[in-house]
């Protein structure tokens, strides 16, 4: 595909109790998506192998539509993990956290210069919609406002995937249009996020595909224009929804296997 940043085929890798059994994944330059998955579903091992923190046992590697080792280093992306706090440090300020990036071309001058330093941070924060003083500690702000100054430390540095797992980013409906303002911006500069948690909450309609993962598997995935066109379900919650979801690549015995429904924003395994 043209287009595409990264695909993953038939990945089989186990690492504590979690596993993946031919896990088949993909993303493209400036998409987003999320990934769906119980505890030890295998969502948190794929997220490492898109990383390149982790080589699974077997499997293929596809970047930008050519095949790669799992050894090679030369003409990777560039990806970034957000963890905890979204890698900023809670005690610092917002232009400090921005400020201190890692990146090959410098957009802050080399001698300290505090004062050129906020009002380029002041800039980049009115472009990304974050209404806070620069000087502000992290630990003050939204858990939507720490993702998007994420990004733009993510962008300063070149970054082309960003990861974002397990936040409190799903429970933060309040942010819902900044998120959308957040998702524009990187499709616009073509920068992909994947985000990887139980639920994507109310920000399931915004991402442009929803991957379901269990047993190590990727068993649905949707264009979430498509199945979560209906904003008021999702990012509100006043209706309440139970899709049958079109599963592919069950396991052969179904007869042990739960049934896998969306409960309003929730997937139920």
């Amino acid at each position: 595909m043209k287009n595409e940043l990264l695909r993953l085929t038939s990945i089989w890798t186990v690492e504590n109790n979690s596993m993946l059994k031919g896990a088949d994944f993909r993303i493209c330059r400036g998409e987003s998506v999320g990934l769906i998955g119980g505890f030890h579903s295998g969502k948190r091992l794929l997220m490492e192998i898109v990383a390149g923190t982790c080589i699974p046992s077997k499997g293929y590697r596809f970047l930008y539509g050519k095949p790669v080792g799992w050894g090679a280093t030369d003409g990777m992306p560039k990806v970034k993990h957000l963890k905890k706090n979204f890698g900023l440090i809670g005690s610092m300020k917002i232009w400090e956290n921005i400020a201190t990036y890692s990146g090959e071309e410098r957009q802050f001058p080399r001698i300290f210069s505090p004062k050129s330093m906020q009002e380029k941070v002041e800039h980049m924060m009115a472009v990304y919609g974050i209404r806070a003083d620069v000087k502000t500690p992290v630990d003050k702000l939204t858990a939507i406002q720490k993702f998007a100054a994420a990004l733009m430390k993510a962008r300063l540095e070149g970054v082309e995937l960003v990861l974002v797992e397990d936040s409190e980013l799903e429970y933060s409906v309040s942010g819902f249009r900044l998120m959308e303002k957040l998702l524009c911006l990187c499709r616009d500069q073509g920068m992909s996020v994947m985000f990887s948690g139980i639920d994507m909450g109310g920000f399931a309609p915004l991402l442009d595909r929803v991957c379901l993962i269990d047993a190590g598997r990727i068993i649905w995935e949707e264009q979430a224009g498509e199945n979560f066109s209906n904003k008021s379900i999702f990012s509100y919650g006043t209706i309440s929804a139970k899709l049958n979801i079109p599963v592919k690549r069950l396991p052969v015995d179904l007869s042990c296997r739960p049934s896998v429904r969306i409960d309003g924003a929730h997937f139920s395994i």
